[in-house]
């Protein structure tokens, strides 16, 4: 009988509450409805009508109001910080101390490479290709000398005064030899393009790229 009694109680409750926010949007739309046939040739009608259409409208800016002020520190929306959380757990990562020893070293070519080197990585964990036969260390290591590779031809394809920023196979091809590596397999090599060009869109990068800022300090460390 308790448990029956606390459930009629919540219900009264919950009515009680419903009323009382029922009968303050009556008196909002009818106070908004009776101001305006004072100041317009409105009928009371179609005062009230505007004066819901008022409410529902602040409820609207509330609404916005209440987003914005809890949005998070970083800039990031709810929905990117569910596909952070949802890629952390779906894929390992590279940590990012393993890009940087000190504060000096927290520059722009770390932040790229760490970015490169993690979505490289992270197409390998998706591949079915022989990289899969990789260990993880080692599929670490590859994924950050290509990154290495990478951003040796951005700073090259920029140096050469390049209108559009896109890496291809040839330029990584052509920076390993030079580096006096053999060239990897297709499949690895069109990978890491495809990684890298991917990053070239990023507006960061970009600027990175374009007016060399590669030893700037960067602000997105952690």
């Amino acid at each position: 009988m308790r448990t029956i009694s606390e459930l009629l109680v919540t219900i009264l409750i919950i009515l009680i509450i419903l009323f009382i926010i029922q009968s303050v949007i009556i008196a909002w739309a009818l106070g908004i409805g009776w101001i305006l046939t004072r100041l317009f040739e409105f009928n009371l009608f179609e005062g009230t009508v505007l004066g819901l259409v008022s409410l529902f409208m602040l409820g609207i800016i509330i609404q916005q109001f209440l987003v914005e002020m809890f949005r998070p520190a970083s800039g990031l929306d709810v929905d990117e910080f569910e596909e952070e959380e949802y890629f952390e757990d779906k894929y390992d990562i590279i940590p990012l101390s393993r890009f940087y020893k000190t504060s000096k070293d927290k520059t722009w070519e770390s932040w790229v490479r760490y970015m490169l080197s993690n979505g490289i990585y992270t197409e390998f964990q998706e591949s079915s290709k022989p990289v899969a036969l990789m260990g993880e260390k080692q599929l670490q290591e590859l994924a950050i000398r290509l990154s290495d590779i990478g951003i040796s031809s951005m700073k090259k394809i920029s140096s050469m005064g390049a209108k559009k920023l896109k890496v291809t196979k040839s330029n990584l091809e052509n920076q390993m030899k030079k580096m006096g590596q053999m060239p990897y397999d297709d499949d690895i090599l069109q990978l890491a393009v495809s990684v890298i060009n991917d990053e070239l869109t990023d507006e960061d990068t970009v600027e990175v790229v374009k007016y060399k800022l590669w030893e700037e300090p960067c602000d997105l460390f952690e």
